[in-house]
């Protein structure tokens, strides 16, 4: 089977290393071609692993799409979307196939204000429409899709690597519980009640200690007001497992996700979390039945979520893990991508 992935760039980011992953699980078997817009730090990862990397314009990406002989070409994020979109009314021959990777107006109007991210999901809309194979990064976000625009998809979850070789500190030999937050940091993420509500835990007299890795537009302002000993912002990480895998519980108040993958990389950790009460992290947490979930808008739940969190038993991160190679790993996520593939193909 000859595939073709479409993205954006090779910089790291959640739907690139989303591809990246299924690319270099899939070249196991596979003839592999990714085709970038712009170079970035995943080059190196897919090389190695025997795939074809081209970088190109958009206009040689949708040439290459056009002419090339691969049995299936998938696109992951808008562009490469629109470009797939458009070169199915050329090529006929291979499957089109795209990854839903958000609530599609819902994240572009958080990232890109009203009128720019309405107009962004139209586009999006539009192409996915074009192309034959749509498959959801979550089941939330199936639904979402075919109950407000009728597109339908499969399910697919995200997975990442799971992480058996890593060293940890039990809780129960600790001071302190190391709570923690991995991502960027912006209006979606929805910071301000996470840290608020850690400022009142904090004033009850409790000594654990908040961590916040990453950055983004809103990182500098929630610093100013809220940084102090218990609650530290690192910056980004670029290799967050090793700063992660002695903290104890992630914690998430996001207003949107897609498939969250730093919530898969710490349920990879076995580690306990904190999360909003979404569709998403309720997928998540309805396989795993570990951590907690809260309103974002109820300071009083998030409290006592910091406060019942402190007592989770180590014995509970082996349930964590299980439950995640069971449903969250790469291995899981490319077989079922690969059963997908191959039932297009068989038509």
């Amino acid at each position: 089977m000859k595939i073709a992935y479409l993205i954006p760039s090779l910089k790291k980011c959640g739907p690139v290393n989303v591809m990246s992953s299924l690319a270099i699980e899939l070249a196991k078997e596979y003839d592999i071609t990714v085709l970038a817009l712009k170079s970035g730090d995943m080059l190196q990862s897919l090389t190695s692993a025997g795939i074809t990397v081209k970088v190109v314009s958009i206009k040689a990406m949708l040439l290459d799409v056009i002419s090339c002989d691969y049995d299936i070409v998938h696109s992951h994020c808008l562009i490469p979307d629109v470009m797939l979109g458009v070169a199915s009314f050329f090529n006929k021959k291979s499957i089109t196939c795209t990854t839903i990777h958000n609530f599609i107006d819902v994240d572009y109007i958080y990232s890109k204000g009203y009128v720019v991210g309405k107009l962004m999901g139209l586009f999006n809309r539009l192409a996915l429409k074009r192309i034959k194979l749509r498959i959801s990064c979550s089941e939330a976000v199936r639904d979402y899709c075919q109950r407000n625009y009728d597109i339908k998809s499969y399910a697919v979850c995200n997975g990442v690597y799971s992480q058996n070789d890593f060293n940890h500190t039990k809780i129960s030999d600790k001071k302190h519980v190391d709570f923690y937050y991995l991502g960027v940091i912006n209006t979606r993420k929805n910071l301000e009640p996470l840290l608020c509500g850690f400022s009142l835990f904090l004033n009850k007299g409790n000594n654990d200690v908040l961590h916040i890795i990453g950055d983004g537009p809103s990182a500098e302002e929630l610093r100013k007001k809220y940084e102090g000993d218990n609650i530290i912002f690192h910056g980004t990480s670029g290799d967050p497992v090793s700063l992660i895998e002695n903290y104890d519980c992630y914690v998430s108040m996001s207003f949107a996700e897609g498939c969250p993958l730093a919530f898969l990389e710490s349920l990879s950790l076995g580690k306990n979390y904190i999360c909003s009460d979404i569709p998403p992290h309720r997928e998540i947490h309805n396989k795993v039945r570990s951590g907690f979930l809260v309103s974002s808008s109820d300071l009083n739940s998030v409290i006592k979520a910091f406060e019942h969190a402190i007592v989770i038993k180590d014995s509970q991160r082996e349930n964590i893990t299980n439950s995640f190679e069971q449903y969250f790993s790469v291995k899981v996520m490319s077989q079922k991508y690969k059963e997908v593939y191959n039932g297009k193909l068989k038509g």
